[in-house]
């Protein structure tokens, strides 16, 4: 025999399951309105950032190797004009 409180739990779950359900049916709709150009706009400017800045330190590393390589000549003259 079932009992009162079997039926009530039983329509409880029913009840929640329906209402999830109806979730689930409107989850693709609402995802269809969600406005994603926000962040596509935020990732292409990331990204353009990221180039940027990719191409700042390659700059960098280049004016340091120039650097470098003209103290060393001048380095090297000064060593040949004064200590000999």
């Amino acid at each position: 025999m079932t009992h009162l409180y079997d039926l009530k739990l039983g329509r409880e779950v029913l009840e929640a399951l329906k209402a999830l359900f109806e979730q689930i049916e409107r989850f693709p709709d609402d995802m269809a309105k969600l406005d994603l150009s926000s962040f596509t706009t935020l990732a292409n400017e990331f990204r353009s950032f990221a180039n940027s800045t990719t191409s700042n330190l390659t700059n960098l590393q280049t004016d340091l190797t120039n650097k470098k390589q003209d103290f060393e000549t001048k380095k090297g003259s000064f060593d040949k004009d004064y200590t000999d």
